[in-house]
């Protein structure tokens, strides 16, 4: 019976060391498990961080890239329209130098015709003094004040036609101005055709200029045959 006992004890000693060990490893198997698990975690977060920060900085890169490419076409665009604001004023610069020259000739012209002018009529006039004091019949001298009455009229509405073509040629040159803003072919283009214009006018002033100085020699001749 002492030994039946001892045997149940052994063995109950032994089954409970079994137990112990068992769950010992147990123990074990489930706290490596855990560590392992902990580690698995600790990686995945890692990784997510990673990939998180290199998302990060290649949208850093893409903004970075993005805001010098709009610096370098914003640089651009000031300067070609730098430059365009340039071309219109030195455009606009040419074509008022043009323009002033041509107004300039044109005034030089009619201060010219005017003196020609005045100078014939000084002329006439000096000559229907002498035939006036020369002549003893009244007839002569209403016909001789008539002619001179006629001559100065015809002049005086030659001045008014100058004077008119002038304001006439100052007013299209004044709206060619206000135009400056087109191309510089069609400025060009404007300021040849009012070149010609001006050589026109200045032959039509001549040709005027000499037809009244032939009308006037030709009154003097007539005052002068009848005087006779």
């Amino acid at each position: 019976t002492s030994a039946l006992h001892h045997l149940q004890s052994t063995s109950a000693l032994h089954h409970l060391q079994s137990t112990s060990a068992l769950h010992r490893l147990q123990s074990t198997s489930a706290l490596h498990h855990l560590q392992s698990t902990s580690a698995l975690h600790h990686l995945q977060s890692t990784s997510a961080l990673h990939h998180l920060q290199y998302t990060s900085a290649l949208h850093h890169l893409q903004s970075t890239s993005a805001l010098h490419h709009l610096q370098s076409t914003s640089a651009l665009h000031h300067l070609q329209s730098t430059s365009a604001l340039h071309h219109l004023q030195s455009t606009s610069a040419l074509h008022h130098l043009q323009s002033t020259s041509a107004l300039h000739h044109l005034q030089s012209t009619s201060v010219l015709h005017h003196l020609k002018s005045t100078s014939a009529l000084h002329h006439l006039q000096s000559s229907s003094a002498l035939h006036h004091l020369q002549s003893t019949s009244t007839l002569h001298h209403l016909q001789s004040t008539s002619a001179l009455h006629h001559l100065q009229s015809t002049i005086a509405l030659h001045h008014l036609q100058s004077t008119s073509a002038l304001h006439h040629l100052q007013s299209t040159i004044a709206l060619h101005h206000l135009q400056s803003t087109s191309a510089l072919h069609h400025l060009q283009s404007t300021s040849a055709l009012h070149h010609l214009q001006s050589t026109i006018a200045l032959h039509h002033l001549q040709s005027t200029s000499a037809l009244h100085h032939l009308q006037s020699t030709s009154a003097l001749h007539h005052l002068q045959s009848t005087s006779a």
